[in-house]
């Protein structure tokens, strides 16, 4: 092992843990089983979260005697790791290691969820490294967002119905899992406390904030959006994908089949309905809520037109001006809206209170 031990850093606190583990357990020799299973999950976990490894994948340079990777969100396993190198290390290892993990960790998560955390830590007089967690401690996802899964397969995606929607063709998905419901005002607000993100622009609107907790929370961006997903260690479906799950290997032109049904969805009234309020509109195939109506949806994608060519997993354009939208909504008088081919856009920055989202991912 020599004098450094490195070790990447990651969001999640629980696979932290097998890392941390693990690098004690070669400093001192001992390596058990649990621990070894540990360090396990973790290496699987960077190899196949690209997300995460994209935005935690800086590397951190350790002293054995540190026996700690870079901070994770996750203030139980923080305060876990403090008591341990309270108990190895003295109170000048405990600064530089400070100065090496903790502050560079705080500076990387303030890019994704705001400066609260920054603020909170410029006010404290640090001196353990246990101190940190009551930082972080409030930011471990605590949301339970149900998911479906949903096989692999094909189907005919697009249609003849809009110029936007074509050209049809066989596009193949790989598995994955959606969320059964849009992330709701209630789930955003936990979301909002653990992590001091800005409200949505319809927050304190009686008819579509947090006084409707069981809504799909609208009036957040595209970016809002992403970062609420990566945070939760998902991330937001594709075009392809929310097509697909809403339409089933056969292409119904709705969630729950081919013929329109209003009393499906929630359509052309005032307001958002709560995420469970039409069972019978869930898709036929998968069982996937609210994917016609209610609020729109933000997809991974930038919106442009059909690639011919782009049949594998398809994921639009890499840039572009405006972000993919999918689903109709509350508002709409245009029935046609409702169809799960119908595509619509808006810009990346724009704040709707007709525009929602689902988290998705990989299988």
């Amino acid at each position: 092992m020599a004098n450094q031990l490195l070790v990447k850093g990651n969001v999640s606190g629980r696979m932290l843990a097998g890392a941390m583990l693990h690098a004690h357990a070669v400093m001192t020799g001992e390596l058990k089983v649990k621990q070894a299973a540990g360090i396990g999950v973790f290496n699987k976990y960077l190899g196949v979260n690209a997300a995460r490894r994209e935005a935690w994948g800086k590397q951190t340079k350790l002293f054995p005697s540190a026996v700690l990777a870079r901070a994770s969100m996750s203030g139980e396993w923080l305060n876990k790791a403090g008591q341990l190198l309270e108990a190895t290390t003295d109170a000048a290892k405990r600064k530089a290691l400070l100065g090496q993990v903790i502050a560079p960790h705080i500076t990387n998560v303030t890019a994704l969820f705001g400066s609260q955390i920054k603020e909170r830590a410029g006010k404290l007089s640090i001196v353990k490294i246990s101190d940190i967690a009551s930082l972080l401690e409030w930011q471990m996802p605590e949301i339970e967002l149900e998911t479906v899964n949903i096989p692999a397969g094909k189907f005919p995606m697009g249609s003849t119905e809009d110029s936007t929607e074509q050209p049809v063709r066989e596009a193949t998905i790989s598995a994955f899992r959606s969320g059964k419901y849009e992330v709701t005002n209630e789930q955003y607000g936990i979301y909002m406390g653990q992590t001091g993100y800005r409200a949505p622009e319809y927050w304190e609107d009686e008819k579509f904030g947090k006084d409707q907790p069981k809504n799909p929370v609208v009036g957040v961006d595209y970016d809002d959006a992403n970062n609420f997903s990566l945070w939760h260690g998902r991330r937001l479906l594709t075009e392809a994908e929310g097509e697909y799950a809403a339409r089933g290997h056969v292409g119904l032109i709705y969630p729950w089949g081919n013929k329109l049904d209003l009393s499906r969805v929630t359509f052309n009234t005032d307001r958002t309905s709560p995420v469970d309020a039409h069972p019978d509109g869930a898709s036929l195939f998968f069982g996937v809520m609210g994917l016609s109506g209610n609020v729109g949806e933000w997809r991974a994608d930038w919106h442009d037109l059909y690639d011919s060519e782009d049949l594998i997993d398809p994921k639009g354009p890499e840039t572009g001006i405006l972000r993919a939208i999918r689903g109709g909504s509350w508002e709409d008088e245009d029935s046609g809206n409702l169809r799960s081919a119908y595509r619509s856009a808006a810009l990346p920055k724009d704040r709707l209170d007709f525009v929602g989202f689902r988290v998705a991912e990989d299988k």
